[in-house]
């Protein structure tokens, strides 16, 4: 019963998003978080252009607000909006960028469309990017384009959970058109980096390289009286107890 509740609230979730995805379009939809609380449900839309999202003096979001009680039946509904800081860092931006661009120029300026799409992303300081361009593009057979830039790796943790991915799709005249966008920030840190220090840092390192064989020795020397009286002491009462021995034998 419990495994039947968690798919219903995630199969609901899917809904929430898909339908905000349809009713937000053309506005820089990044992404929807989504957080439930005791007092009711509040909702966070990460867009790149707010001002469409909230429209003239609050219409568009009383408007959405509406329609997600109606369909949803939520008791208390809080929405919040939030800029997106970088939008050409957002691959999910990015790739909405690139769908609309594909709509009003047309499939046969892809190329273009592809390569200054890409030069802003890496202009803006990504690490790597790479966008795939894959449909009827621009003849009649569907196939993939590539456009890629930079370092991107494609397997292990660093590619599952720090790369950043976007998908948009693009509705043309020989058909659909998807947009799938990859982008690696340049705070990632990858487990194969090389960090060379400076000299400034090389000198700093040596004297705590130095300073601490010092310190080992201070504390060997505290530990050494107070273990020699000990063994002393020992020692004096094990010879009193053999000469009172010898006493008592020649008597």
């Amino acid at each position: 019963m419990i495994e039947k509740k968690f798919i219903e609230n995630k199969k609901r979730d899917l809904e929430i998003q898909e339908f905000l995805a349809s009713e937000l379009n053309n506005v820089g939809l990044s992404k929807i978080d989504m957080h439930i609380n005791p007092i009711g449900v509040k909702l966070t839309i990460h867009s790149a252009m707010s001002g469409l999202v909230v429209g003239r003096k609050g219409a568009n979001i009383r408007s959405l607000q509406e329609k997600l009680i109606k369909k949803f039946k939520f008791d208390n509904l809080q929405i919040e909006i939030k800029d997106v800081p970088d939008p050409i860092l957002d691959a999910q931006v990015v790739a909405e960028q690139v769908a609309n661009q594909l709509i009003r120029q047309g499939k046969t300026r892809f190329k273009a469309i592809g390569h200054r799409t890409l030069q802003a992303i890496i202009n803006a300081g990504a690490r790597g990017a790479e966008i795939l361009i894959s449909g009827k593009v621009p003849g009649k057979r569907s196939k993939t384009w590539r456009f890629y830039r930079g370092y991107l790796p494609k397997c292990g943790n660093v590619s599952d959970t720090q790369i950043d991915k976007g998908f948009k799709v693009a509705l043309l005249r020989p058909g659909i058109v998807g947009i799938t966008v990859q982008i690696l920030h340049s705070h990632v840190k990858m487990p194969d980096d090389v960090i060379v220090p400076t000299r400034e840092e090389e000198t700093e390192i040596k004297e705590e390289v130095k300073k601490e064989p010092q310190k080992e020795e201070t504390v060997k020397k505290e530990e050494k009286p107070k273990t020699e009286p000990k063994k002393e002491k020992e020692v004096k009462k094990e010879k009193t107890v053999g000469k009172e021995k010898v006493k008592e034998a020649k008597k």
